[in-house]
């Protein structure tokens, strides 16, 4: 690539089926004994090994397992630390017994040549002059205009987000530096794991380089600048800047990424709308045994993938759970919760 540079930058994944021990051992290939143990967590976990910005979280609920989480500096940390170039691929395709299941990677490219301009591309977005399927579109100024001013494409909460801001004004550097971040969570980053897996060779020796390529690749199948020439966006060509930027690449289509993941909010919502009304039908016609029985046997049903992002929301608002969804003896527990509200209400069951 000639104008382009770009890199891996964050990386959150969740390993199951492996001690926190062999797991630095047997994937980082390092000695445990280089990370510190604090006592801090994450995402519902309540201890952390760290090396300077690598960090795997542990010690939470049955069936959490591990939690690599790789911020700040912790993609450039864990290269120097493992002098492996290839080691977010290796990290991709561990088995440990279980598959790595990747929940986030941040794909940064940067522009350090002038061929992006923040208040051109911050008016483009302002009157539509852009070609995404992402609908949600924001920009937000830094107050004393030191710290420039961010893009956003996407909704934070979604499968995709690009971030497009003024790193040399974050940074306090004279120099040129726009930075075009593309965030991929959930099925997003699961079905990127997928691709890499499946395309990049796992004998060579840049591995790092060609994840990032790929995700390059995404960004343009995402989101492209254009210039309007016709009524219909579709035929309009996308501006030189922005090819000259990605290095012409070819779009890269991750299909299956119609499905955001779920949220307390919208299963809430959908249960008080849709079903409300036939559950309190169906108890009064076959009775509380009927709604209890429901209930139970839906705890059997519970996926860990859905129910561990929830748990981290209700966590990171500082609520309680009243039941944890990954105890051993779940529907006891839940039987024994709402018994204890209808006593509480004087109302034994």
């Amino acid at each position: 690539m000639n104008n382009l540079s770009c890199c891996v930058d964050a990386i959150t994944c969740s390993i199951h089926g492996i001690s926190l021990d062999s797991y630095i051992r047997q994937v980082l290939h390092q000695d445990p004994s280089v990370f510190n143990i604090e006592n801090y967590g994450r995402y519902g976990y309540h201890s952390c090994a760290r090396y300077a910005d690598i960090k795997i979280y542990f010690n939470g609920r049955p069936k959490m397992g591990l939690c690599l989480d790789l911020r700040s500096t912790g993609c450039t940390d864990l290269v120097k630390l493992t002098q492996n170039e290839s080691i977010f691929y290796d990290v991709f395709a561990s088995r440990v017994p279980e598959r790595t299941n990747l929940t986030r990677i941040d794909i940064a490219a940067d522009d350090h040549c002038g061929l992006l301009d923040m208040g051109l591309m911050d008016a483009k977005v302002a009157k539509n002059e852009v070609r995404t399927r992402l609908q949600t579109r924001s920009h937000i100024k830094s107050l004393d205009c030191s710290g420039g001013h961010t893009i956003y494409i996407g909704s934070t909460k979604s499968n995709y987000l690009i971030r497009i801001y003024d790193k040399a004004a974050q940074t306090h550097t004279s120099s040129h530096w726009v930075r075009v971040e593309l965030v991929m969570r959930h099925e997003a980053a699961k079905s990127f794991q997928d691709h890499v897996l499946e395309t990049t060779l796992p004998t060579s020796n840049d591995r790092n380089a060609q994840i990032a390529l790929l995700g390059v690749r995404v960004i343009k199948d995402k989101l492209d600048f254009i210039e309007v020439t016709d009524s219909n966006i579709s035929r309009c060509p996308v501006s030189f800047w922005w090819d000259e930027f990605l290095n012409r690449v070819e779009p890269l289509h991750l299909a299956g990424m119609t499905k955001e993941p779920a949220t307390l909010k919208k299963i809430r919502t959908w249960l008080e709308k849709q079903t409300s009304g036939s559950l309190a039908l169906t108890t009064c016609l076959l009775g509380p045994e009927w709604l209890d029985k429901l209930v139970c046997d839906g705890t059997y049903r519970i996926k860990n993938e859905i129910a561990l992002p929830l748990v981290q929301e209700i966590e990171a608002s500082g609520l309680p759970i009243a039941v944890d969804p990954f105890a051993d003896d779940l529907p006891d527990k839940l039987r024994e919760t709402i018994a204890q509200y209808y006593h509480d209400l004087g109302k034994d069951v």
